[in-house]
């Protein structure tokens, strides 16, 4: 179960991530200054990941869609599995190998993304610790929990859950 909670949770960060980058782009209202400092302040401050994701429109934009799709349809199978659908758990554990290997392509495809981000962190006083490190370590932990909700769904009680049981044996389950 925890798996398919992960799997649904996944989903959700998808459709998320896909939904506000898809925005961003889309969007064609300018940053402009405003009488409020701290938006003035937050919107200089911000620059740099808007320069970036702007240079990078031409691959951040199909993997934002591709995120936002995945993200649905893997909440979409989660969802499906926790109700017992035996095909929902198999199309699960293959959304969850192409989310790790979106991950990777994110995470080789934009340099200039995760560079913008690090000054961010960098300007409000994390340090280049969060720009070295913090990327990688987030590609491991992302990549290492769909390893797990893949693993967990291949397991052989998870097949038994998912299994077609006789017709008079729903009160074993």
């Amino acid at each position: 179960m925890l798996a398919l909670i992960g799997g649904w949770l996944f989903g959700a960060q998808g459709l998320v991530n896909g939904c506000t980058l898809i925005n961003f782009y889309n969007s064609d209202a300018a940053y402009e200054s405003t009488e409020d400092d701290a938006q003035a302040q937050e919107n200089r401050r911000n620059e740099p990941l808007r320069k970036a994701l702007d240079t990078a429109r031409t691959r951040v934009f199909p993997l934002a869609v591709a995120m936002l799709v995945l993200g649905g349809a893997m909440v979409v199978f989660a969802a499906r599995a926790m109700g017992g659908r035996s095909q929902a758990r198999s199309g699960l554990i293959q959304i969850a190998c192409v989310h790790a290997v979106l991950g990777v392509v994110w995470y080789v495809l934009t340099p200039e993304v995760r560079a913008a981000q690090g000054e961010i962190a960098r300007q409000s006083g994390y340090g280049n610790v969060v720009q070295r490190y913090v990327p990688p370590i987030e590609l491991a932990l992302e990549t290492l929990a769909s390893a797990l909700i893949v693993l967990s769904l291949t397991r052989p009680r998870s097949r038994a859950f998912f299994e077609p049981r006789a017709q008079g044996s729903l009160t074993e389950r």
